[in-house]
């Protein structure tokens, strides 16, 4: 049986979701006095946050254990990876390629704390403590060899 996702982390996953998904029509750059939103600055990246976002929330709703066939293939895992991915590309947008005649407004920096907050409320912290990394998978079914035709 799979194990149940804690209540508050679940709470983080989904707040941490919608914030992410908030901070996109907030300001991120100001360019000679206007200012830019997620969506204006980078909108293929805005996408990837916008489903980060949605995956946060889903997440919170179901506790992240559905998966598609496998177990280690559920929400939360998708979730983990999302926002995982969307904290490093912003860790490294922010510093070194934000674009040089462009401040950084705060809408940035509240999509960073957003996807951090909720990578780290779905991170998987059980093989830090000897569990093994990857779940065994249980055969119930024949595999394709063993059927006839």
């Amino acid at each position: 049986m799979a194990a149940t996702t804690p209540l508050y982390r679940r709470l983080i996953a989904g707040a941490g979701g919608a914030c992410l998904i908030s901070t996109l029509f907030l300001p991120w750059a100001g360019v000679e006095g206007t200012h830019r939103t997620g969506w204006e600055f980078n909108t293929v990246a805005a996408v990837l946050f916008l489903v980060a976002g949605l995956f946060g929330i889903v997440t919170a709703i179901t506790g992240g254990q559905f998966g598609a066939g496998r177990p280690d293939l559920s929400f939360i895992a998708a979730t983990d990876l999302l926002n995982t991915t969307s904290m490093l590309l912003l860790a490294w947008l922010i510093p070194f390629d934000f674009p040089e005649h462009a401040t950084r407004q705060p809408g940035v920096f509240g999509a960073l704390l957003s996807a951090a907050a909720t990578a780290f409320a779905v991170a998987d912290y059980r093989p830090l403590r000897g569990a093994p990394w990857f779940p065994p998978i249980e055969a119930g079914e024949p595999t394709r060899a063993n059927i006839p035709g």
